[in-house]
């Protein structure tokens, strides 16, 4: 029986527990200078809601991210899939940004880049051709310009279970 990954593509795999490694290295502009007229940050018009994992922490908007992952299936239902991101900010002197495009966190002056890492979990199970059982945990780890930024908090955790029926 098919499974399906993170991506929603069906998978069959070999092999049990054969594993998929994976790595995302992406980076999107942000504003050099904010006093001028010219926005300079990357406007993805139509960008995909789990840029920053399934808790849509963040769009792709002035932003570095690098993120390997390893998937496999321990069972021919079940794929398993961890990876580790890391993001940054492209310009120091710019925003983070939300999917939308609203700011989500303001620069307010502060220099560092480091914006944190979220660690990743997902489990997919095909329960039978139609319909599958999903669960996806990240765990964030926000980096020092969070923290100066918002006076964020370190860390925080978001888990998110669904199903899917599919035709």
């Amino acid at each position: 029986m098919a499974v399906r990954d993170r991506g929603a593509r069906i998978c069959s795999p070999i092999a049990v527990w054969s594993p998929r490694l994976g790595l995302v290295l992406d980076a999107a502009s942000g504003d050099k200078n904010p006093a001028d007229t010219n926005l300079e940050t990357f406007n993805a018009m139509f960008q995909s809601g789990t840029y920053s994992g399934r808790a849509q922490l963040l769009g792709p908007s002035n932003s570095i991210r690098f993120e390997p992952s390893v998937t496999f299936a321990p069972t021919r239902q079940v794929l398993l899939s961890v990876g580790l991101g890391f993001y940054w900010r492209q310009s120091v002197d710019d925003a983070l940004y939300g999917i939308p495009g609203q700011v989500v966190v303001p620069s307010n002056g502060v220099t560092d880049r480091y914006e944190g890492s979220r660690p990743t979990l997902q489990i997919d199970w095909q329960l039978t051709r139609h319909l599958s059982a999903h669960v996806n945990w990240i765990y964030v780890f926000n980096g020092q310009f969070e923290e100066q930024s918002v006076h964020a908090t370190p860390t925080m955790s978001y888990v998110s279970p669904w199903v899917t029926y599919r035709f």
